[in-house]
């Protein structure tokens, strides 16, 4: 065989022969999903290296035992305790709520006359005021906000009647009334007050030649609406 021919075959043998085994083991790439703890080179891994990144692990996954169960604690107070905040806050509004009605209503209010202004009744048949020796003022009469009012206290020296004023027109009640008033000796006795005017002092007791209201009658407190 010639020398040309022994190179041609040579390279023909070399071309059709099985490719060497590389000795080196093979590395196949790893792929981890993305919560893994770990970021893992796979370049790194197919060269034999083997290395790996730590990446930030879940606050779960680190958090102790403890205290994961001290955070399930609070959460389970907070919700137990969240019924209670609500129907606090709620009572809260509610009651600002109510004491802004009130206030309304209340500076919607007619407002109360705090004092009246008394006029003495003119005293017939021998009735005179007892102020100068009890100080319970002369007996008067007064009206505020469709009410009125009377005050003072008096007695008949000689008895003959029991009437002992006539109620101007701007006091007198639509009705005909008898009001329960102090007598002498600490009893009770009546007044009465007719619409058209007419005031007298009864009692059934007797004082002197006359009765326990002759001796002695007090208007104090007596008070009644006009249109009564």
């Amino acid at each position: 065989m010639s020398r040309g021919a022994a190179h041609r075959l040579h390279s023909v043998d070399h071309a059709i022969s099985p490719p060497r085994l590389l000795h080196q083991p093979f590395r196949s790439a790893v792929t981890r999903p993305s919560t893994s703890p770990c970021n893992v080179d796979s370049t790194a891994l197919e060269h034999g290296i083997g290395t790996a990144t730590p990446s930030r692990a879940r606050e779960d996954d680190t958090m102790p035992a403890s205290r994961l169960a001290s955070t399930g604690r609070v959460g389970r107070s907070l919700v137990a305790q969240t019924p209670a905040l609500i129907v606090a806050t709620l009572a809260l509004v509610l009651s600002a709520g109510g004491a802004a009605y009130a206030s309304n209503q209340l500076s919607t209010r007619p407002q109360v006359t705090s004092t009246v202004t008394f006029h003495k009744l003119s005293l017939i048949n021998g009735w005179a005021s007892k102020n100068s020796t009890y100080g319970s003022g002369n007996p008067s009469v007064a009206i505020a906000n469709g009410v009125v009012y009377l005050s003072g206290s008096m007695a008949q020296q000689t008895p003959t009647s029991s009437e002992f004023a006539t109620l101007p027109l701007a006091y007198r009640p639509a009705h005909n009334m008898w009001l329960t008033v102090y007598t002498f000796g600490y009893t009770a006795g009546a007044l009465y007050i007719g619409h058209n005017g007419t005031m007298e002092a009864l009692s059934s007791g007797a004082c002197g030649g006359g009765t326990l209201a002759q001796c002695f009658t007090s208007l104090a407190s007596v008070s009644y609406p006009k249109s009564s």
